[in-house]
């Protein structure tokens, strides 16, 4: 078995997502996995190229690909994903559309406030930390924001986004205002990179997307799904 990783270095946006503040055990996720890698004998490829052709030129018997997603950011949005790729934004305000209501919105907004931003989360039609009071672990992950500084939204929805500017209505009350600041950024959901799994499908190669690159989810049912395909093999 091969392992073609097209970066320089393994673990995808999980490694991004583990620089934010207090997520540097989000490391093991991956790490741990590496591991077991060179224990199972599985060749590593880093840097490479990992398009149909070379795939091809490798006859293999499955192709599982693991190509992840792309951020599906509107329009005079900066995506995090770019942002923690090292993106520069202007210096000043930031406003922070957050549609997920995750580590990846509440991460950037603390890590940046704590860079000395004056920084306002906006939850586009969701509850604050939506996904992560799902776990029962928003309340330290508020106060942390909260000693950082970050204005927190709530019953909002975004109804337009310009340059500079994200223009919100009251969920209930219907009272419409809009925020303006030098860097909007977007932590919202994402596209399937599902081109290479189709070019190889033509091709007439056993290729089957995994993770994000079926479908874009959380990383720990990412995970799973890659499991289970591998050993539906």
């Amino acid at each position: 078995m091969t392992l073609l990783e097209a970066r320089d270095g393994l673990g995808g946006q999980i490694t991004r997502t583990a620089t934010l503040p207090v997520l540097s055990s989000l490391n093991d996720l991956w790490q741990w996995r590496a591991n077991e890698l060179d224990v199972l004998g599985v060749e590593v490829q880093l840097g490479v190229t990992a398009d149909a052709d070379t795939i091809v030129a490798l006859q293999p018997d499955f192709v599982l690909v693991a190509t992840g997603a792309r951020p599906a950011s509107p329009e005079h949005t900066i995506a995090i994903d770019d942002w923690l790729d090292g993106t520069p934004i202007p210096d000043g305000n930031v406003l922070l559309v957050d549609e997920e209501g995750s580590r990846k919105g509440c991460g950037p907004a603390e890590a940046l406030a704590l860079a000395g931003r004056h920084v306002t989360l906006i939850p586009d039609g969701i509850a604050p930390l939506q996904e992560i009071a799902e776990n029962h672990a928003e309340r330290p992950v508020f106060k942390r924001l909260h000693e950082a500084g970050v204005m927190i939204l709530s019953d909002v929805i975004v109804q337009s986004i310009a340059p500079g500017a994200v223009t919100i209505v009251g969920r209930y009350d219907g009272v419409e205002r809009t925020l303006k600041a030098p860097v909007v950024l977007h932590a919202g959901r994402h596209i399937a990179n599902d081109a290479l799994c189709l070019e190889l499908t033509e091709r007439g190669i056993d290729a089957r997307p995994v993770g994000d690159a079926r479908s874009p989810r959380r990383w720990e049912d990412a995970i799973h799904d890659g499991y289970l395909t591998g050993a539906s093999i």
